[in-house]
């Protein structure tokens, strides 16, 4: 029930910036990881303070082998909370300043999935001889309790939330409850990140009201559409997770939604509207308008004085945006349009 002022997407602090793409006023700590807050994520991290935050990032399998056993694996960074400074505990807190694994981000949503207990993780069940004799099995082992049982649960209703009505609705499986978060980030480059490599990236838990799979979606360097996780990473776990129900036998729980093709059915909730038009900021910066409702050619015309990398899909009005509505982007950046 934590209230956190996430300042509309604006924060300048120790002399950085920090901004958010779906900028908000006041959230909870659930609309935090809902909407993919950077600003929220810093501010719960400062709370908790750079001992208790690398301590369990630790506990949760970050900066260590996991134990599979290859000679090469990498540990991932992660540094003594007493090398960390106040900006760098910030920008950790949504994925800077440390490296991990997908098998690490697999395994630490797996635990909140299990009861909050990690997992080591097992790349081979069992080994059999030629007439299919099992000569060695390997069993699953615990490797700690990171989390109680209700804090785990707690966590898994918060990431509900971004697949039913967050950052992450691409996400979403017919008939199934899903929890996950979303990740996009800058690639580092020589003196410190590109300005247009990304890496998107979703890792999902299904059913997420008894969770079965840890599904773990990395996309390196997208090349087409926008590189946010929820646009290029999402939609590969949604097909992934579907299929992986229906060979594992896993039933649906939840009521399948039927597909229509009533175009003035799926638009109801839309109400015409006029073109909004460009603001620009004292920076050079556009302030993204929100386009939702438009039509395909009011939404091209009220963003061609923006020089923006437009990118459109679908037909009809405008239901989807990348960047949100009220993100702060400069000229030449990507914008995408989804179109119903």
């Amino acid at each position: 029930d934590t209230l956190i002022d996430c300042n509309n997407g604006y924060w300048r602090i120790h002399g950085a910036s920090i901004r958010d793409d779906h900028p908000k006023s006041i959230l909870s700590v659930t609309e935090v990881i809902q909407y993919s807050s950077n600003i929220g994520a810093a501010k719960v991290a400062l709370e908790l303070g750079k001992e208790n935050t690398i301590a369990y990032l630790r506990k949760f399998g970050l900066g260590q082998e996991t134990g599979l056993g290859f000679p090469a694996e990498p540990r991932g960074i992660l540094r003594n909370a007493s090398r960390v400074k106040p900006i760098e505990l910030i920008t950790m807190s949504y994925g800077y300043g440390l490296t991990t694994t997908l098998t690490q981000l697999a395994m630490a949503y797996a635990a909140l999935g299990n009861d909050g207990v990690l997992m080591k993780p097992l790349l081979v069940k069992e080994i059999t001889d030629a007439n299919g004799e099992v000569m060695e099995r390997f069993e699953p082992s615990e490797l700690q309790q990171v989390v109680s049982p209700n804090v785990a649960q707690q966590m898994l209703t918060m990431m509900e939330a971004v697949v039913k009505d967050g950052t992450a609705k691409r996400a979403q499986v017919d008939g199934y409850r899903v929890a996950g978060k979303t990740g996009t980030a800058k690639k580092a480059a020589l003196g410190g990140y590109s300005d247009t490599d990304r890496i998107g990236s979703f890792v999902g838990l299904i059913p997420a009201d008894n969770p079965r799979l840890a599904i773990a979606i990395s996309i390196d360097t997208p090349t087409e559409g926008l590189a946010y996780g929820g646009v290029v990473a999402a939609p590969a776990f949604a097909e992934i997770a579907a299929e992986s129900m229906r060979v594992l036998g896993i039933e649906p729980t939840e009521e399948i939604q039927e597909k229509s093709n009533d175009h003035d059915t799926n638009m109801q909730f839309l109400e015409a509207a006029a073109p909004p038009e460009i603001i620009w900021t004292e920076k050079g910066e556009i302030i993204v308008p929100n386009l939702t409702g438009l039509t395909l050619r009011d939404a091209l015309s009220t963003l061609q004085i923006a020089n923006l990398n437009l990118r459109f899909k679908g037909s009809g009005r405008v239901v989807e945006q990348f960047p949100a509505a009220g993100t702060h982007i400069a000229p030449n950046e990507s914008f995408e349009i989804v179109l119903q």
